[in-house]
């Protein structure tokens, strides 16, 4: 649909800005894709109520302009943007890709880990969602393993200076960061421990046994908030 169109291009022009292309350009390369979606294959097929192309489009240069201007003042060092990883899991293995990795400087002068996630979507996440996150469960495991940082395979490169970078990450525990550009706010999305892997972990071994038994819970959506 239309705003999984938008999300694909803004995270796109974030990742050029990240990498150090300037915000102008960047502006432009949305504008472009934005009014020929068929250049990246993402042309939408229907339009979410509440959405309009003049109204995505205005909001995409307020959320890059905004990104650009937040960045001004921040002291960071990027390590890495749409960093695709696998790592084991035990008897499984956990694969994804972050939008972005960086270092940041925390009030008390010492180096943060941060692993974030741009998120489009204009409603926003309570603290206790995201407490029981998968997605960002699976990035805090995941920048805990050296595969993440050494790569693992020809799909799964390094990332740069990942040798180094993994000694100094070891003693680290990543911040896990939902960045809710709608209203470019960053949400923490709280500690993981041993408890949330297991969790996790479980869930993987029913996954596994579903897909063995050939037998899959329905995913009833929200016909039903009661369901």
């Amino acid at each position: 649909n239309a705003k999984a169109t938008f999300g694909t291009i803004i995270h796109s022009c974030l990742e050029d800005f990240n990498n150090g292309i300037a915000i102008e350009t960047c502006i432009d390369k949305f504008k472009y894709q934005w009014e020929h979606p068929e250049t990246i294959g993402a042309t939408p097929d229907y339009w979410p109520r509440m959405t309009t192309y003049a109204g995505l489009r205005n909001r995409g240069i307020e959320i890059l302009v905004g990104y650009a201007d937040k960045m001004k003042w921040e002291t960071r060092e990027v390590l890495a943007q749409e960093h695709k990883f696998l790592v084991p899991f035990g008897e499984h293995q956990l694969s994804g890709i972050v939008d972005h990795l960086e270092f940041k400087l925390a009030g008390n002068g010492r180096k943060t880990l941060r692993v974030c996630d741009f998120k489009t979507a204009s409603k926003k996440p309570t603290k206790i969602e995201l407490l029981f996150d998968l997605q960002f469960t699976i990035y805090i495991y995941a920048a805990q393993q050296k595969e993440f940082w050494l790569g693992n395979g020809p799909d799964y490169p390094a990332i740069e200076n990942g040798e180094e970078l993994w000694k100094k990450v070891q003693k680290m525990k990543p911040k896990g960061v939902w960045v809710h550009l709608w209203d470019m706010k960053e949400i923490d999305v709280g500690a993981r421990d041993d408890e949330d892997f297991y969790r996790l972990y479980q869930l993987l071994n029913q996954i596994e046994r579903a897909q063995e038994a050939e037998v899959f819970v329905p995913k009833i959506g929200e016909a039903c908030l009661w369901c």
